[in-house]
């Protein structure tokens, strides 16, 4: 049985089906299926415990075939010199061909995994996807967490868009208002997600596995069937004191500034105060103390009791967005400060003095 593949694309193909091998869970195959089809629809799969992606490439093929060989057939393919590789399959090895180079490699016996029809489905773009993906990830607890609500991503899909919600228990990042469908879905299989596609995406999803595909990659995750958090209420747009508007470039270089003295990097403890309607940041350790000045204007009350943030926090939001201009909702020294904006909301809890 034979195949003839160009090798770009070949390698294309393996580097986007790697992407579930590359991934930090236990991985229930340490390898490749690749499906050898006469349609033109030849593809690769990449599994691991909780993910797996099928990256489709075209192949000349005289017979269909299918084959499971070892990791390492990504990285030869990669280094080969010939425009094109001849594959046969030969009882148990797998004998590849290109320019003067010759490779063989022995065929490994997996059992051939298990699709399920979908019953639900939406669809969007991969750029969406991607950016929004990345907006909220800054707010995903640390997978060492073990906590499914906090190391996962809400998603909410439908034929009009997407919604992203990433909480870890002190802080909220959302990007997207499309409603529709929930499904909880491990950051680590969202972030795969988000470098795969092009162009279109859909999404379809059964009782426990979410697909997305584009025209020529397809990924399989799991998704859990937890009640997903809901945070509309702690997000509502109510009970604001003051908006304190503010040029974001530089509010991030102020915070940069006042962090300098801090000492912990967990949490970079920064006080932001408002007086007489000068808005100023500061902070101070044993090794003394930095404050600053901002340009801001202030919509509500001029005075109002100062606020203690976790300065990286409020840097990571920042840096997420691209707004010239953001606005800080303040709502009371004890309550969370929201900056919201179009298409996305971000929140931080405020942090205690002696924490």
């Amino acid at each position: 049985m034979k195949a003839v593949v160009d090798r770009n694309e070949f390698a294309e193909a393996l580097r986007k089906a790697g992407r579930a091998l590359s991934m930090k869970t236990v991985g229930t195959l340490n390898g490749y299926r690749i499906s050898f089809r006469s349609d033109g629809k030849s593809y690769i799969t990449g599994t691991s415990a909780i993910c797996r992606v099928r990256a489709l490439f075209e192949a000349d093929v005289e017979t269909e075939f299918e084959i499971v060989v070892a990791q390492e057939v990504c990285e030869i393919a990669s280094r080969l010199a010939g425009a094109d590789i001849a594959i046969e399959e030969s009882g148990d090895e797998l004998n590849i061909r290109s320019g003067k180079t010759r490779v063989k490699i022995p065929v490994l016996e997996v059992e051939p995994p298990d699709y399920r029809t979908a019953y639900g489905e939406g669809g969007f773009e991969a750029e969406a996807l991607a950016a929004a993906v990345h907006g909220v990830e800054h707010a995903l607890a640390p997978e060492a967490a073990q906590n499914v609500m906090l190391t996962s991503i809400k998603l909410n899909i439908s034929n009009d868009g997407l919604r992203m919600e990433a909480l870890d228990g002190i802080r909220i990042a959302v990007r997207g208002e499309a409603e529709g469908n929930e499904l909880l879905i491990p950051g680590a299989e969202m972030k795969v997600a988000a470098s795969l596609f092009k162009g279109a995406v859909k999404v379809e999803y059964t009782d426990d596995v979410v697909t997305f595909s584009d025209k020529d990659t397809i990924m399989d995750c799991s998704w859990n069937q937890f009640k997903a958090f809901n945070t509309s209420k702690i997000l509502a747009d109510t009970d604001v004191i003051a908006n304190i508007s503010f040029n974001r470039m530089e509010l991030m270089q102020a915070i940069q500034l006042v962090m300098v003295i801090t000492t912990n990097e967990s949490a970079k403890k920064i006080w932001l105060m408002v007086e007489n309607g000068t808005v100023s940041l500061s902070s101070s350790t044993r090794k003394g103390g930095i404050d600053t000045d901002l340009d801001a204007s202030i919509n509500g009350d001029t005075t109002l009791s100062p606020i203690l943030l976790n300065g990286k926090f409020l840097l990571e939001a920042l840096k997420s967005v691209e707004d010239d201009e953001i606005v800080l909702e303040y709502r009371g020294c004890k309550a969370p400060i929201i900056m919201r904006g179009e298409g996305y909301v971000e929140l931080i809890l405020p942090c205690y003095p002696n924490a």
